[in-house]
């Protein structure tokens, strides 16, 4: 997700949370005894719906800006080699391919692991996956 993307998520829970308010405060002025329990529960329970919502929101947005930071510690090599295991090939096929030796493709491929925070090749198919829906983003703005 972009910036621009978040703000506009962002901009609609805090309208959405402001509606809320206003709606509170309206029909407290309009009752002489004061707010009726069931709407104001109604209407706490919905500004706190929302709330929960941004809150994953932001903490998903949060952990994609972490993965793509992490992505642009890696050298064009290593970006080439995740390329590579993450299109499934072994390392001795990406050595072959590359013309260096199997223990360097090894080497960068535990570089690129620790880099991303990736504990295994599931885990680096999902850094793979942030990065190109990223890439798809940058691409349709």
């Amino acid at each position: 997700m972009g910036k621009q993307r978040h703000s506009d998520k962002s901009e609609s829970v805090n309208a959405a949370i402001s509606d809320c308010a206003r709606a509170i405060h309206l029909t407290c002025e309009l009752t002489t005894e004061g707010c009726p329990v069931a709407l104001l529960r109604s209407t706490l329970d919905s500004a706190a719906i929302l709330l929960r919502e941004y809150d994953h929101l932001a903490g998903l947005i949060a952990r994609q800006q972490k993965v793509l930071q992490s992505l642009t510690n890696l050298t064009p090599r290593q970006h080439e080699i995740m390329d590579l295991v993450l299109l499934g090939s072994p390392s001795k096929n990406i050595a072959a391919d590359l013309h260096i030796s199997q223990r360097t493709v090894e080497n960068h491929r535990a570089a690129i692991m620790k880099k991303t925070g990736s504990k295994s090749l599931p885990a680096l198919g999902r850094v793979g996956l942030v990065a190109a829906l990223s890439d798809a983003e940058t691409i349709a703005a």
